[in-house]
């Protein structure tokens, strides 16, 4: 661990100042974040909500850290499982979903290949959709996602390499059933 983050130190002194900073600077990323796991704001907000009580009830307790970010979405992640887990009475964690959700530019020529990106992301499992989403849309180390889900970093590194492989081995399938498709209508009769 790199040496601990200035705001989470201050915080753990009992520095409400500190505290409402991190609250306002990770709420966002927390909620989206949550997103992927279910769709029902009202539980993440009080997943959300139940988590910095916690903190602050444990401030003097907390370990230090370099990444608040990976420590929230740690610690969310694993409070959102567990009340998935009662809510639906689910026995593992890879019984509990994880969507990606992406923000598509809307451009009706870009809207037939983001259907085929969509249906290539299906096909991954819940956690190579996760840590795909943590990797390449948050911008997190291997480290930190290991961190946050639990998994060994040459395991995650081996399981992102994976779903590259799939995602590259379904949308090169699609690439040329397309391409067969253009040239097909481009040149009837042949």
């Amino acid at each position: 661990m790199n040496a601990p983050h200035p705001l989470w130190l201050r915080f753990k002194q009992g520095d409400t100042e500190a505290f409402e900073q991190l609250y306002q600077e990770h709420l966002d990323a927390l909620l989206r974040y949550g997103h992927h796991f279910t769709p029902q704001t009202e539980i993440i907000e009080d997943v959300i909500q139940e988590l910095f009580v916690d903190l602050w009830q444990r401030k003097a307790n907390l370990g230090d850290t370099d990444s608040p970010r990976k420590y929230l979405c740690a610690s969310l992640r694993h409070r959102l499982y567990r009340t998935l887990k009662q809510n639906a009475k689910i026995s593992s964690d890879d019984q509990i979903p994880f969507e990606l959700i992406w923000d598509w530019e809307d451009s009706p020529s870009n809207e037939e290949r983001y259907a085929q990106v969509e249906s290539a992301l299906d096909q991954l499992s819940h956690r190579e959709k996760e840590a795909i989403y943590l990797r390449y849309h948050q911008g997190l180390t291997y480290e930190e996602i290991g961190d946050i889900m639990g998994v060994q970093y040459q395991s995650l590194r081996n399981q992102v390499h994976r779903a590259i492989q799939k995602l590259r081995a379904i949308l090169t399938l699609v690439f040329m059933i397309f391409l067969t498709g253009m040239s097909t209508n481009r040149y009837p009769g042949t």
